[in-house]
C-alpha cells in the first residue's frame, strides 16, 4: 500500500509524467487504435449526462457530419451511431439489413474481414455463400458478377473496401455500379472500416445501400463508437429484422431520431473526443486533407523499407494508403517479436502480420503521423538490423 492506495491500482491511475516511460508516449504505427491529436486527448477531460441537451448537440453534429462525408442527403440516408467497436457496426447492418425469410448473403472475402462476416453469418443462420481470394488479390467486377450469375437468387452483397490484412484497396467503385446495373435489386454493403475518411467515397454514386465504420480509423477519434450510414429508404423498412437487440439498427435509428438518444447508455467521452476528432478532420481539408498525409506517410515508409531491401506483399497499384505489409527476410537473425519490443523500447509500435500465406508484419501510416514519423520507424527498424548482424539490403 502506498499513500493508502494498494500498489496494483496506482499502476493504473499514475499521472501521465509520473514515470520516464509516460514522458514520452509511444507512438502507434496501427490501423486502429491509432495515434490521436492532444486536443482530442484534452476533449475527454469533461463529464456529461446521457441526456444533456449539450450531449445531445453533439450527437446530431456527429450524425449530420458523417453524412456530409459521404456526399450525402438526410432524406436519402442516415447515420445510426453504436456503441463498440467497428464489428458491432457490420453485424449490426448484416442482421438489420437482412430478412429473417427470403435472403440470400453473398460475402466477397479476401481477408481476415470478410471471413468474420462469414462467421457473423453463420451465427445468425444467414443463407449465405463467400467469394474467396487469396489475402494477396483484389476483387475483381468479372469475378462478382459471374459468382451473382450462378447463384442467381443473391439478396444481398457484402464487399470490404480496405482490407486491412494486407493493406489493400478494392475497387468498390468499380464493383458496385456494374452490379447494379445487372441487380438494380440487390442490397450492398460495404465494410469501410478503415477507409472511411481518407477515401473518397459517394454512397448515392457508388450506389452503397449500407456503410459500416468506426470513430478510431480515418477521423482519428478513440475506440468506442461504430456507425453505419444506411438509405433511409431501406432502413425505414427493417422492423423487425434484427437478431439482436442490441445490434438492432432500426430501433436504434428510430431512437435517434425521436429525442437524439441511445436507446442505452452511450459512451459520452468517446463521442465528445469524435466530435473534436471531426472539427480537426474538417480543418485540415476532409477526406482530401487527410489522405493526402496518409498517402505521403505511405510512400515515405515505402521508399525508406524498400532502399533496406524488404518487399511489399501487395502490388502497389493495389496497396491502400493505411497500412503497409511487408514480407519479413529470411534470415536467421531476424525475428519479429524482437523487432516489435526493440521498437517499442524506442516508443514505437507496429503490427504483427495477419497473413495465412506469409510470415510478414505491417507498419501503418494512419493516425496522427506525419512523414518525420515514418523517417524515425524506418531509422529504428535499420539500427535493429544492424545490432542483429543481418545484411542490407536484407534477404529473401
Amino acid at each position: 500500500v502506498h499513500g493508502g492506495v494498494p500498489l496494483i491500482a496506482r499502476r493504473f491511475s499514475s499521472i501521465p509524467g509520473e514515470n520516464d516511460a509516460e514522458l514520452f508516449p509511444k507512438k502507434l504505427f496501427t490501423p486502429g487504435p491509432l495515434l490521436t491529436s492532444e486536443t482530442v486527448k484534452a476533449s475527454m477531460n469533461y463529464d456529461y449526462g446521457s441526456r444533456d441537451p449539450a450531449f445531445i448537440e453533439i450527437i446530431k453534429y456527429v450524425r449530420a457530419s458523417l453524412l456530409k462525408i459521404t456526399h450525402s442527403k438526410p432524406e436519402e440516408y442516415q447515420s445510426v451511431l453504436l456503441q463498440g467497436s467497428g464489428t458491432f457496426a457490420v453485424e449490426a447492418a448484416l442482421g438489420t439489413a437482412i430478412p429473417r425469410n427470403d435472403h440470400h448473403l453473398l460475402i466477397v472475402a479476401n481477408g481476415a474481414y470478410g471471413e468474420r462476416q462469414a462467421k457473423i453469418a453463420s451465427y445468425y443462420g444467414l443463407k449465405f455463400d463467400v467469394l474467396r481470394y487469396t489475402d494477396a488479390q483484389v476483387v475483381r467486377k468479372e469475378d462478382v458478377l459471374k459468382e451473382l450469375d450462378k447463384l442467381r437468387n443473391v439478396t444481398h452483397l457484402s464487399l470490404i473496401h480496405s482490407e486491412t490484412t494486407s493493406g489493400l484497396i478494392n475497387p468498390i467503385q468499380d464493383i458496385i455500379p456494374v452490379v447494379k446495373a445487372k441487380y438494380p435489386n440487390i442490397q450492398v454493403l460495404v465494410d469501410a472500416m478503415s477507409s472511411f475518411g481518407a477515401y473518397d467515397i459517394n454512397l448515392k454514386q457508388i450506389g452503397i445501400d449500407y456503410i459500416a465504420a468506426s470513430s478510431n480509423k480515418c477521423i482519428q477519434g478513440v475506440p468506442g463508437l461504430a456507425f453505419v450510414i444506411a438509405r433511409r429508404s431501406l432502413l425505414e423498412k427493417t422492423q423487425g429484422n434484427a437478431r439482436s437487440l442490441c445490434l438492432d439498427l432500426h430501433d436504434q435509428w428510430k431512437g435517434l431520431e425521436g429525442n437524439g438518444q441511445f436507446r442505452f447508455t452511450p459512451p459520452t467521452h468517446v463521442l465528445k473526443a469524435f466530435g473534436t476528432a471531426l472539427d480537426e478532420f474538417f480543418d485540415q481539408g476532409g477526406v482530401e486533407g487527410r489522405g493526402r498525409r496518409y498517402t505521403e506517410n505511405q510512400h515515405r515508409l515505402t521508399t525508406l523499407m524498400e532502399k533496406l531491401g524488404f518487399r511489399l506483399y501487395i502490388e502497389k497499384e493495389h496497396q491502400g494508403c493505411i497500412i503497409t505489409t511487408f514480407l519479413e527476410p529470411v534470415h536467421p537473425e531476424f525475428k519479429f517479436q524482437e523487432l516489435y519490443d526493440y521498437l517499442s523500447e524506442k516508443n514505437l509500435i507496429i503490427y504483427p502480420g495477419k497473413l495465412t500465406q506469409a510470415n510478414s508484419f505491417r507498419i501503418g501510416s494512419i493516425g496522427e503521423l506525419f512523414p518525420n514519423d515514418m523517417n524515425e520507424v524506418v531509422y529504428q527498424v535499420e539500427k535493429y538490423l544492424k545490432k542483429k548482424g543481418i545484411p542490407i539490403p536484407v534477404p529473401y
